[in-house]
């Protein structure tokens, strides 16, 4: 959808939202599940990000919100473990469903500008421990500078993110609660994710990772499909805190956006596979949908968790950036930004 399109929808369905007009483009923050809805480096190109079915009428969105709805699509904010939090049997292999409280979430939305912040505070339920978890958690979103000081030929739109969650239990363990910030992408494209050496993926749903990404010396490429349920995961330590997602768009068109975050290698990741409950390190994953949820990608990080006292606590600043151009003129971006990532293409 293009931004007069997914934001007249928001408006005829009376849904609350904030848009931010940047140079051609602009992008549009929701409060279900935190989202930057859409994002758009100029307006007359479709949405960089997957949104789904129920966005494109207003009476199908106004159902969906009134029903609390979770899979709108966007850039959203959700907490991890999903072993933990999205599972209601104590003895599940796989999530099993999407706890309100996260998404859509009851989310206060206050806009000062162009600044966007929204709050809330909550119970879930660890499903595994048999416990309530209280939180208290927090996003804001506000306009960010282009990267690269020379764009010509290529149009340019960026946000921040600030976002924050601290999780206790009424007098359990101290529950290791994190951020996990996924970007809901179409098929047909391509998450480039640039790696400090040779990367070594691993296969959360052991469905063979050779056969559907490829980790060359200093990159990994993890085609989007939509069709195949696929799910990877890359260690804090090997990732070099940069995501990017590419594809055409029509003709001449290309689009690529770039996420920018903090990866802390030896830090805790709470996130971990069932087929090794110990490995707690994974910073960025990868997904295909498979086209149960409405055939999308996803290309999604996380941020290390911290326990003070009774309390856990992760935090996170992070950026993305989206850009449209001629084939040639998005490459250049992508070699600035994702180094050696922007030759596996």
């Amino acid at each position: 959808m293009k931004l007069d399109q997914l934001v007249g929808t928001l408006a005829d369905a009376g849904a609350v939202h904030h848009l931010v007009r940047q140079n051609r483009g602009g992008y549009v923050v929701c409060p279900q599940g935190v989202r930057v809805l859409g994002a758009w480096p100029n307006g007359e190109i479709d949405n960089v990000f997957w949104v789904a079915d129920c966005c494109k009428s207003a009476q199908t969105l106004k159902t969906a919100i009134d029903s609390g709805e979770w899979n709108f699509g966007g850039d959203r904010l959700w907490y991890s473990p999903e072993l933990d939090l999205f599972v209601k049997n104590p003895e599940a292999t796989s999530p099993e469903f999407v706890p309100p409280p996260i998404d859509p979430g009851n989310y206060d939305f206050r806009v000062d500008g162009d600044v966007v912040v929204m709050r809330q505070s909550g119970t879930v339920r660890d499903g595994r421990a048999g416990v309530d978890i209280r939180f208290e958690a927090e996003r804001a979103v506000r306009p960010a500078a282009p990267p690269i000081p020379d764009l010509n030929g290529v149009d340019c739109i960026g946000y921040e993110l600030a976002s924050r969650i601290e999780a206790r239990t009424d007098g359990g363990p101290v529950p290791c609660v994190n951020l996990w910030q996924l970007a809901q992408v179409p098929p047909r494209g391509e998450i480039l994710i640039p790696t400090w050496q040779q990367a070594d993926p691993y296969d959360f749903f052991s469905t063979g990772v050779a056969q559907w990404c490829r980790a060359d010396p200093g990159c990994v490429v993890f085609p989007v499909t939509g069709d195949n349920r696929h799910k990877l995961g890359l260690a804090s330590s090997v990732v070099c805190g940069r995501i990017g997602y590419l594809r055409r768009i029509s003709g001449d068109v290309w689009s690529l956006f770039v996420r920018n975050f903090l990866p802390v290698p030896g830090g805790y990741y709470p996130d971990f596979p069932i087929a090794d409950p110990k490995l707690r390190c994974f910073a960025v994953q990868c997904y295909n949908d498979g086209g149960q949820f409405g055939g999308f990608g996803e290309a999604e990080f996380h941020a290390p968790v911290g326990v003070t006292g009774l309390t856990s606590r992760s935090t996170d600043t992070s950026q993305l950036w989206a850009f449209a151009g001629t084939p040639g003129a998005i490459r250049t971006v992508a070699t600035s930004l994702l180094g050696p990532a922007a030759r596996c293409w």
